[in-house]
């Protein structure tokens, strides 16, 4: 393809998005009585439907922030970016925090998925949208926040390396999921305080048992360990996305605060979707967590179609039986079904250990 030929698809594509699409969402899509944005149109531009798909909300509102940021400053796109935010964050969240997959035009609840979709988009809606008014100096003192909000999750953790953990898993886990879900600063709070009881003796220990690292990808529910923990073992380490692994290290300040922000999120977490060359490398750090918080086995938890883990995992087990770790391998598949196929092989594996 020549230069000519790629400079003239670019002028038919911008022409096409600036001067059709884009025009025509904003003649046809915005509901001034509900806020938000019809999404169900016909080619004439007729409402179809007026239920309120949110994960497109968050994506039309991406759009018009997004054009804000990098085409020009048109203060109609950061009008209808502002409306797109504001429906979503009166209406698009659940009591626990997450967000609704679709709602009635007046925002009123109609589909929770189980899965983070919606979540997706309205997290790049919001993040481009916090651009247009988010100075360097603010975005380094948020850092600053959250990375204090990851010490003290790592904090929170090391009271789990006693032989009787003075914290369970399944306490750790719904502190991680709750602390995800609410502003910084309140989030902080909860975990000193947290710290603070653990530490002064207003929790009960776990009874003395195995100890054992839990390997994998999203974990959002404590059924797992809470069948490990009744089958007598203690789960003292996690290399999760949801656990050790998002605070495991924090985002360098850097003089330009996205530099480093894009750097901890593409190559600073170690995780089956960051490329690392050679094994070593890539499962290192569990095996410093398996030496730091003395465990005697490791379980691999695979949710099923995770295809990133799953590709992971026959290079880790062979790691870990190298390093000399015990190790069992589970699949979920979400459903609850294989939970007492689950607590049987776990059980075993418990007393196998236990054996030893």
């Amino acid at each position: 393809m020549t230069p000519e030929r790629i400079r003239e698809l670019i002028r038919i594509y911008r022409e096409g998005l600036l001067e059709d699409t884009v025009p025509f969402w904003q003649r046809h899509a915005v509901d001034k009585e509900y806020g938000g944005f019809m999404t169900f149109l016909d080619a004439d531009g007729t409402v179809v439907s007026t239920d309120k798909p949110l994960w497109v909300i968050g994506r039309i509102t991406w759009l018009f922030a997004k054009l804000y940021n990098t085409v020009e400053r048109r203060a109609e796109w950061l009008s209808l970016a502002k409306h797109g935010v504001s429906f979503l964050c009166r209406h698009g969240f659940d009591e626990d925090g997450r967000m609704f997959y679709s709602v009635t035009r007046d925002g009123r609840p109609l589909r929770k998925r189980r899965y983070l979709f919606t979540e997706t988009f309205a997290v790049i809606a919001l993040a481009e949208y916090a651009k247009v008014n988010v100075s360097d100096e603010t975005l380094k003192q948020v850092i600053a926040q959250h990375n204090r909000n990851r010490a003290l999750q790592r904090e929170l953790y090391d009271l789990r390396r006693d032989e009787s953990p003075m914290f369970s898993a399944s306490d750790a886990l719904v502190t991680t999921i709750y602390n995800l879900g609410i502003p910084i600063e309140e989030g902080n709070q909860l975990l000193k305080g947290t710290i603070d009881r653990i530490k002064s003796g207003q929790a009960q220990r776990s009874r003395h048992g195995v100890r054992l690292l839990l390997w994998g990808s999203q974990l959002d529910s404590t059924k797992i360990l809470d069948i490990i923990e009744e089958c007598g073992a203690n789960v003292v380490a996690d290399d999760l996305c949801i656990g050790y692994r998002s605070f495991r290290r924090d985002v360098e300040i850097t003089s330009d605060p996205m530099t480093g922000l894009t750097t901890f999120y593409s190559s600073g977490q170690v995780c089956a979707r960051t490329y690392r060359d050679g094994i070593t490398e890539r499962f290192n750090h569990i095996k410093a967590l398996a030496r730091d918080f003395r465990i005697d086995g490791a379980i691999l938890y695979l949710l099923r179609y995770c295809d990133i883990n799953g590709f992971d995992m026959p290079f880790l087990v062979d790691y870990l039986k190298n390093a000399g770790i015990p190790t069992l391998v589970i699949e979920d598949d979400y459903t609850g079904g294989v939970l007492a196929q689950i607590r049987t092989r776990v059980q075993a594996f418990v007393e196998m250990l236990e054996a030893k």
